[in-house]
């Protein structure tokens, strides 16, 4: 990774002086999270390019730019590249780093990866905190999971998994659905 010079600003003035980052920009603006990002910090950014976002599947990207109903979605997926405190690249050490988002992030070196997304440019030194530009969008778990696997391994719909197991209904079948999961107290 390459180290950029201090940056006089916030992370937000670094996101808006960056033409490569407009597409975080807007989403960030999106899920109104302006203000977090301007904070006295210390913060570390995993900011994605313009070109990261393309990676995402298009659907998703629809859902998430253009759907009101998905903008919490989009704030954890931007917390999903957010740390409270400031990590410079010399400091990171291989394994997990946990974002504001409440996940674990995997870290690797030689070259800095994080989530296997390749850190392009790091080091960019803000008044409140480091930015690293990344090579991919660090996805939450659940953007891939279906519908099968939420019900399975949310331990609050048990009782609901092994209804559907006992009759028979498989939820990995390909489609678009809706499930109405009534969890374990409903059933009490």
């Amino acid at each position: 990774p390459t180290g950029a010079l201090p940056f006089d600003g916030t992370i937000v003035d670094f996101v808006i002086a960056t033409p490569t980052l407009s597409t975080l920009l807007a989403a960030v603006s999106r899920a109104q999270l302006v203000d977090g990002l301007s904070g006295t910090g210390p913060l570390t950014l995993f900011a994605p390019t313009n070109n990261a976002f393309t990676t995402v599947p298009a659907d998703i990207v629809n859902l998430l730019f253009n759907n009101d109903e998905f903008i919490p979605h989009l704030q954890v997926l931007l917390l999903n590249h957010l740390i409270e405190s400031e990590i410079f690249s010399g400091d990171f050490v291989a394994g997990p780093v946990l974002p504001v988002s409440g996940e674990t992030l995997a870290v690797t070196l030689n070259p800095l990866r994080v989530q296997g997304a390749l850190v392009t440019s790091a080091d960019n030194d803000v008044s409140n905190g480091v930015a690293h530009k990344i090579d991919g969008v660090l996805s939450p778990s659940w953007v891939a999971n279906s519908l099968a696997d939420r019900v399975s391994s949310a331990s609050d719909l048990s009782v609901l998994f092994s209804l559907l197991t006992s009759a028979g209904i498989d939820l990995s079948v390909s489609g678009a659905f809706t499930l109405l999961a009534p969890t374990n107290d409903a059933f009490a």
